[in-house]
């Protein structure tokens, strides 16, 4: 694995004519994945956060909400929350509700409910039944590996 990915970095680093793309490759290969990763995951979730917030496009709110939930950071759940109950576009709505189940968190569930209960658009309420079901599978699991250990 190793040799063939050396094979393909000397393979790109004779493509590059220019002294400054080497100087640009050998810096990006110096970068500590796991700072870089870091800095780059906390400028995504700020991105996607303030999109959902301020954004005045529904499709990019939509896109907002949607990667919010994949990226997993509950630090987005509190606004996920209050944009599945409150915003004006059912898919908005629907997209923060599904998000939420992503996350995992099961202090979502009571929320989950409600909006299933509150909810008119049947989008919107297909996603909160996919998130409640993602939860309760997880809460399922979770009691399966419990019973497992004792």
């Amino acid at each position: 694995m190793k040799n063939t990915f050396n094979k393909h970095i000397k393979y790109f680093l004779r493509s590059l004519k220019g002294k400054a793309c080497f100087a640009i490759v050998m810096f990006c290969f110096g970068l500590s994945s796991l700072q870089a990763d870091t800095y780059h995951d906390n400028q995504h979730f700020s991105f996607w956060l303030n999109t959902l917030k301020q954004s005045p496009f529904v499709l990019l709110q939509k896109n907002a909400a949607r990667q919010l939930g994949l990226m997993g950071d509950m630090r987005a759940k509190v606004e996920l929350e209050y944009q599945a109950m409150n915003h004006a576009s059912h898919e908005v709505r629907a997209e923060a509700l599904y998000a939420l189940g992503r996350m995992g968190s099961m202090s979502s569930m009571a929320l989950l409910q409600q909006a299933l209960n509150r909810e008119t658009h049947p989008e919107a309420q297909k996603q909160a039944r996919l998130a409640l079901d993602i939860l309760e599978k997880r809460r399922d699991y979770i009691e399966q590996l419990k019973e497992e250990k004792k």
